[in-house]
């Protein structure tokens, strides 16, 4: 703001202080950051690679698609290292907690290839939606988090929408029948259990 003529030095200062301020306050309006791009990107790489899974699953054995996972993953993470070089490790807890995520992991590919050859994909892929439910007992024991009302009320809509995808106007029982009578159903409810241990113990890797 321009000083008016005739009005005192000191208060050139004040209105300059109430320029800055505002200017910090306008910069510091929430935006979405990258991580919620990153988020969002992953949701949806993540629903073309169930379809191309399924696709694959009746082709190939689902431990062999299991091994491929991670194999086929080593030139692409080999390459972003040489790129951006080796960021600072805790070794004492990232070598524990990698082996363990990689072991359950390898269990968790062969089940959710197994679930996609054994039902259809409607009626296996949302049940990893489960995964953030099952994560809530597992991170508060493995790092003493728990979610906010936010969080808590995004894995509900989580979770209705999974339902949602099952349910039936005739009886609303239809997606635990589902559950209980399709082996597919139940092989991913397990894959999502598994992914809630390997996705807190992966941070404990990182942090």
């Amino acid at each position: 703001m321009r000083p008016q003529p005739g009005q005192p030095v000191a208060a050139w200062g004040v209105e300059a202080d109430r320029c800055n301020s505002f200017k910090t306050d306008q910069t510091n309006i929430p935006i979405m950051s990258t991580a919620y791009w990153l988020a969002i990107l992953t949701g949806l790489s993540y629903g073309a690679q169930g379809a191309y899974s399924k696709a694959l699953a009746g082709r190939f054995p689902s431990q062999v698609l299991a091994w491929a996972t991670f194999f086929f993953a080593i030139p692409l993470l080999a390459a972003y290292l040489l790129w951006r070089g080796l960021p600072p490790v805790r070794w004492d807890s990232f070598l524990p907690s990698t082996i363990t995520s990689g072991a359950i992991n390898l269990v968790a590919w062969n089940l959710f290839f197994k679930a996609l050859e054994a039902a259809p994909i409607y009626l296996t892929l949302p049940f990893t939606a489960f995964t953030p439910l099952f994560m809530i007992p597992i991170a508060w024991f493995l790092l003493g988090e728990l979610p906010g009302w936010l969080g808590a009320l995004g894995i509900v809509l989580i979770i209705s929408g999974a339902y949602g995808l099952h349910a039936d106007s005739a009886s609303l029982l239809q997606p635990f029948r589902h559950l209980f009578r399709n082996r597919g159903s139940r092989l991913m409810l397990a894959v999502a259990l598994l992914w809630s241990v390997t996705a807190t113990v992966e941070k404990v890797a990182v942090t």
